[in-house]
């Protein structure tokens, strides 16, 4: 917990925002990003980048998903690019 904690003072410079890696967004596949605290759904984290914790730099735009189903819709994270 505590390499969390130290990892979450991540610096980003180019411009891009720091992120942590979550298997437990409200979706069916269950990978997202916090950011600010706030979680936001994904479906295209990149494989390489699946590790719950994982600190990253990220862009992204925010979505609305409109579908209705059990495990899907509200604001998703588009991910433009990580590293």
């Amino acid at each position: 917990m505590a390499a969390l904690l130290f990892s979450c003072d991540k610096k980003c410079d180019d411009g891009c925002t720091p992120a942590t890696i979550t298997q437990s967004a409200p979706t069916c596949e269950g990978w997202g990003i916090v950011v600010n605290g706030v979680t936001y759904s994904s479906l295209n984290v990149p494989v390489n980048f699946r590790e719950a914790g994982r600190v990253v730099c990220v862009e992204y735009r925010l979505y609305e998903d409109a579908r209705k189903c059990a495990c899907c819709g509200g604001t998703y994270a588009d991910i433009l690019s990580m590293k």
